[in-house]
């Protein structure tokens, strides 16, 4: 009975919107812009055949289809790029901070001690761009707790090796 609680109250949180943020290499945006024609390509396609094998479901919606695929085409690339835009990552002393979303902003913190273990992903189209997709879990989850994509490759494994370093000085 000789140690005693305490839990004073904090009067200055740290604020993490003061992190200066890296913007996403112009690659990145190479990238989310091809990914966005090859998927505006593809539904073009199947457009394309559904209006071909079912001629009279399409009757209603032919005079509209010239105005309304082009509008959805010039707002999903415009989305791709206010996205790039919005997304910014931070690398620190002890955790990584990652900031995505356009109306709806998400910043996640992830101490690197809470690392249990990470994933590059390099497809085909990644590595058109020299970009990758970096995943971070930690202990518990099936899921990433934070997926960073359209990073150099090269910041990819470095900051892999940076959470590597850091569990190697923590033993």
């Amino acid at each position: 009975m000789g140690s005693s609680f305490s839990n004073e109250q904090i009067e200055h949180l740290p604020q993490h919107q003061t992190v200066q943020l890296q913007p996403l290499p112009g690659a990145a945006l190479g990238y989310r812009l091809t990914r966005a024609l090859l998927w505006l390509v593809g539904l073009l396609v199947a457009t394309a055949a559904v209006a071909y094998l079912r001629p009279l479901d399409f009757a209603a919606l032919r005079p509209w289809l010239p105005y309304v695929l082009p509008a959805y085409a010039c707002l999903h690339i415009l989305w791709q790029y206010l996205t790039y835009r919005h997304s910014g990552y931070a690398i620190r002393e002890h955790d990584v901070m990652y900031q995505r979303g356009v109306i709806w902003r998400t910043t996640t913190l992830l101490p690197f001690a809470r690392i249990q273990h990470s994933e590059i992903n390099h497809g085909p189209l990644e590595r058109l761009w020299s970009v990758s997709t970096l995943q971070l879990f930690s202990a518990g989850g099936f899921a990433a707790d934070l997926t960073m994509s359209g990073l150099h490759h090269q910041q990819n494994q470095a900051l892999r090796d940076v959470i590597q370093q850091y569990h190697n000085d923590e033993q």
